[in-house]
């Protein structure tokens, strides 16, 4: 007989996991403060950073698909909190006075080691929970990616109260401990339920898993893996612009750089209410509303730009957050829905490949800001980008129905 067990403590730690992915997004926030500390860094240079952030994500997330056949989620958690603990912790040991060796250890300490943490947390942290939740699939991914996109603004404001007080190197460290912290209390239920567990089914049934478990070969040969990750190439690359230059942005339009984290409780927002909308009208036109939303944001983006209106640059980075938002929580939930439970890590891990190109599109954005001197470079390529993302969307719903035939 299958025993009734408490939800609420798998609930407390999807929320505490997210709020330690978020912790690095604040990257938005204290990267003024480096560019300021060291005036020969470029935009460009603090650019590459978030990408080479991104892809070390993208690399760490397809090994932890592989070695999650053989560690448990707890260890690779604890993995995590070490990573982020040390990556983040060595920030006021670096040489103030070598600009050149500061820079290159920045980018291995924060674009290497402590981004480990989120591509190992970040695969495993799902995979621990859903299964918990098979009735509001959707809605739990929703708040670990609410928890994750709004604590950027809590991480963002705890910098703006540190940095004046102690410099942002040692910030960035007590951003560190907080990370490493926020993970080392879940690991007493980082686990997912065992067969004598009672759970609920799902509530509609085009939200159950897929009921044939795809392989990695056969993922990789289907049309709607493709189409569901050039969408997810898109979509991100959109939010790993907005995260990456939120604050600039803000500042440049005469806003304070807090107003430029706003992108990231948008999106963790739209997560929650994207979810709640996949469960009720499926993956396909939930895409599609990511998309139309993602294009409203580029569009505001550059009416904002042309006409110098802060307002419409301040809405931008809202409206894109929540077409940003939506995509992840997509992402994460959709690729169980469409390719089924027993590879689930492996496929996500496939799926987060997508921060690849989103990173260099960072990476872009960034130079573009560079050699054209505003933001409209920037915003052009935010629009395309979200035009593209809704292309995909259509040709996933395409690949979707001739998948049923």
């Amino acid at each position: 007989m299958k025993k009734k067990v408490s939800r609420v403590p798998y609930f407390l730690c999807t929320i505490a996991s997210g709020m330690e992915l978020g912790v690095l997004f604040a990257w938005s926030y204290f990267r003024e403060s480096l560019a300021e500390l060291f005036p020969s860094w470029t935009a460009g240079q603090l650019s590459l950073v978030f990408s080479m952030h991104n892809i070390t994500v993208v690399i760490t997330a397809l090994i932890t698909g592989v070695l999650l056949k053989y560690l448990k989620q707890r260890t690779l958690v604890a993995i995590a909190a070490a990573a982020i603990l040390i990556g983040c912790g060595v920030f006021p040991f670096f040489p103030l006075d070598n600009p050149g060796m500061t820079y290159l250890l920045l980018f291995i300490s924060f674009g290497i080691v402590a981004a480990s943490a989120s591509g190992f947390a970040g695969i495993t942290i799902p995979t621990a929970y859903q299964p918990w939740f098979p009735d509001h699939l959707g809605l739990l991914t929703g708040v670990l990616f609410l928890i994750a996109g709004s604590s950027p603004i809590l991480f963002g404001y705890i910098c703006s109260l540190l940095i004046p007080v102690v410099g942002v190197m040692r910030t960035v460290q007590i951003l560190g401990f907080i990370g490493c912290g926020l993970l080392v209390i879940t690991l007493p239920w980082c686990k997912t339920p065992g067969p004598d567990v009672e759970l609920p089914p799902p509530k509609t049934e085009e939200n159950a898993a897929s009921a044939h478990d795809f392989t990695w070969k056969e993922v990789l040969k289907s049309p709607l893996f493709w189409s569901f990750f050039l969408y997810n190439c898109m979509a991100r690359s959109v939010g790993m612009v907005l995260l990456d230059l939120g604050g600039t942005i803000a500042v440049a339009f005469g806003v304070a750089a807090l107003f430029g984290l706003f992108t990231a409780p948008a999106n963790g927002a739209a997560s929650v209410i994207g979810g709640a909308i996949q469960d009720r009208i499926g993956v396909g036109k939930t895409i599609l509303l990511s998309g139309g939303i993602l294009i409203v944001g580029g569009l505001l983006f550059l009416s904002g730009h042309f006409s110098n209106n802060a307002l419409l640059v301040v809405m931008a980075l809202i409206v894109g957050g929540a077409g940003y938002g939506i995509s992840l929580v997509t992402g994460a939930s959709a690729t169980r829905i469409l390719f089924g439970n027993k590879y689930y890590a492996q496929n996500y891990s496939f799926i987060t490949i997508s921060i690849a190109p989103a990173a260099a599109s960072g990476f872009l954005a960034g130079t573009l800001l560079d050699k054209i001197g505003n933001y409209s470079g920037v915003f052009s390529l935010v629009l395309v980008l979200s035009v593209l993302s809704l292309v995909c969307g259509l040709f996933l719903i395409r690949s979707k129905s001739a998948s049923r035939k």
